[in-house]
Order: structure tokens, then sequence, then C-alpha cells
């Protein structure tokens, strides 16, 4: 995972963005890239955050530029990073109309552990704002549930692009 050095809450999509993520992939190559649905609301109807979707759309964007040489000429030609066209798909969580999903049973208490890390973010939320607990169980619980599927306590939906 990398983190790109852009500040939290202002995120907007564009060309810098864009390159920023192409060059990531163009260095690290990989074949699946998972970001945030770039929809404007979560499968479930919660408005989404303006970051969470120009991150979204950039990541799949940037999917297919990473593997053009005619687009961020530069990131060839002053840094070295040939194209990568080896992905095979940008999973996008928690979208509309989604076409996979993993079973995520038995590792609730990593997920609630990773949302609860984010203080600063917890710590601004309105007080009738579901606390990390309750939103990550009721998500993850709440799609499982929907997807009928026995044995399958907790899910997480993605969209596949590509």
């Amino acid at each position: 995972m990398e983190f790109l050095d852009y500040d939290d809450g202002v995120v907007v999509y564009g060309t810098d963005l864009r390159r920023d993520i192409a060059r990531v992939i163009r260095h690290r190559r990989p074949q699946v890239i998972v970001t945030l649905t770039h929809d404007e609301s979560f499968a479930g109807g919660m408005t989404n955050q303006a970051d969470h979707r120009a991150v979204g759309l950039a990541a799949i964007d940037a999917a297919r530029d990473a593997a053009n040489r005619w687009i961020f000429r530069e990131l060839l030609e002053q840094e070295g990073l040939e194209p990568w066209g080896g992905i095979t798909a940008v999973l996008s969580s928690a979208a509309n109309g989604p076409t996979h999903y993993v079973d995520v049973t038995g590792h609730l208490e990593p997920a609630i552990a990773s949302l609860e890390a984010h203080h600063l973010y917890n710590t601004n939320l309105p007080d009738d704002f579901p606390k990390p607990r309750d939103l990550v169980t009721g998500i993850l619980t709440g799609t499982a549930a929907a997807l009928g599927i026995e044995g399958v306590e907790h899910a997480l939906t993605f969209r596949r692009y590509l």
C-alpha cells in the first residue's frame, strides 16, 4: 500500500491525481487494484465523501493511463517508468450494482480496529454518526444478509471495472 501526499478532505479529481496514481501503478505493476467507489452514494445509500469519489474514479482512469505510453509521457521520459498494462481488474468496494463479493467472515475485529485508528476523523464526526464498531458491523453483516449466501456472516462487495 502506498499513500500519496494529498490533504485529507480536499482531494480533487484531475490530471495530477491520475498521474500520481499511474506513477504508483507503473512502479508497483499490480494485476488488481482495489479502491473505494466513486458513486455519489455507497451501496447502502449513505452519501459518499468527495475524497472517496475523486480517488475511486481516478484509480479507474489511472489503470488505463498507466498502460498508455502517450499519456503522462514524463513518467517514462523523466522517471524511467515503463507503461504497465497488466491490470486485469479494478475492484471498487461499496459500489452500487456490485458484481463480486468477498467473504470476510472472521475478520470483523481488524476491520473495526482499522477504522477506529482514524482518531482525528472519528473525533470530528457528528454525535449522531455511527461509531466505527456499529458502522463496520452494520455494513459487513448487512451485505452478507442481503447476499443470502449460506455460511457467510460478513461480506464486502465490489464492482469490477476493466
